[in-house]
């Protein structure tokens, strides 16, 4: 019984230009997802780019507040203890009122905020 060689091809090649190129997006996604918080249920299965919050003190415009993350079925939600630090840059929000984060540029911002 012969085996045969499996018939294998010339390897691609990458000029260094490009092979540093492919290695700086591997490092800048594995950063991003080892810095990404951890936004799974069972409900949805992936990670999120929005979030739901709620204001614990009045959150000034240009400033930061520690805010925890809130998860669960619509109407039902809660928070999941997870705590981020978000940025306002648009207007004050008064304590106790909901408020919608987006991931940006590997930070939390305020998008949206009840009224």
């Amino acid at each position: 019984m012969s085996r045969e060689k499996p018939n294998r091809s010339r390897g691609v090649q990458f000029t260094r230009e490009s092979a540093e190129a492919i290695a700086a997006v591997v490092r800048t996604a594995g950063d991003a997802a080892r810095h990404a918080p951890g936004m799974h249920n069972t409900h949805a299965p992936y990670a999120s780019s929005h979030y739901l919050s709620k204001t614990t003190e009045s959150w000034s415009k240009g400033t930061s507040q520690s805010l925890t993350l809130w998860i669960g079925d619509p109407g039902s939600e809660a928070s999941n203890g997870e705590t981020v630090t978000a940025w306002n840059k648009f207007a004050t929000v008064a304590s106790g009122k909901w408020v919608m984060l987006a991931r940006c540029n590997g930070s939390f911002y305020l998008i949206a905020a009840e009224c």
